[in-house]
């Protein structure tokens, strides 16, 4: 059994960088594609860190959600939590968990992206520099960050308002 399929816990991009680098230990062109998706892994294995962290954030402040108004009813916690405005809490718990599942949905996405360009890497059969292209477009959209614009963007009207606006 090859040394890539030894884990059964590493992640997809642990597995492909391993297979190129049994590849690339023949040099040439496999060479420069392992140098090339080991860039791309560096980002993956951050994005896997992020994602695996707010998965876990994200699903304990989900059961604090769900778990609160039966531990404010608990009569030992009752008491010590009377002077917290109960729907207080719960709008923020609500909130710090929808915060949370927001971030882990986004390193997930953007985890599953640079798998994806590892598969790209490590079984296309494009020519290197193509590849090198592909490649630097597809990093550069994934390390634009987290937006905050609308989602649905009307084109402008023909006479050159936005949105029907002056």
């Amino acid at each position: 059994m090859t040394s890539a399929l030894r884990s059964a816990n590493a992640t997809s991009g642990r597995y492909l960088i391993d297979l190129m680098r049994q590849r690339a230990e023949r040099g040439g062109e496999d060479q420069q594609r392992y140098d090339l998706a080991f860039d791309v892994f560096i980002k993956q294995q951050s994005y896997s860190l992020l994602n695996k962290t707010f998965f876990w954030l994200s699903l304990a402040s989900t059961a604090s959600v769900a778990l609160w108004p039966i531990l404010v009813q608990f009569p030992p916690l009752a008491h010590g939590l009377a002077f917290v405005g109960q729907s207080i809490v719960q709008t923020m718990l609500t909130g710090f968990a929808a915060f949370n599942i927001y971030v882990y949905q986004y390193y997930k996405k953007r985890q599953t992206s640079a798998e994806n360009l590892l598969r790209l890497i490590a079984f296309t059969t494009q020519p290197i520099d193509r590849l090198v292209d592909t490649v630097v477009d597809e990093m550069e959209r994934l390390d634009q960050g987290i937006g905050f614009r609308a989602k649905a963007e009307t084109p402008d009207e023909p006479d050159g308002r936005r949105n029907g606006l002056p």
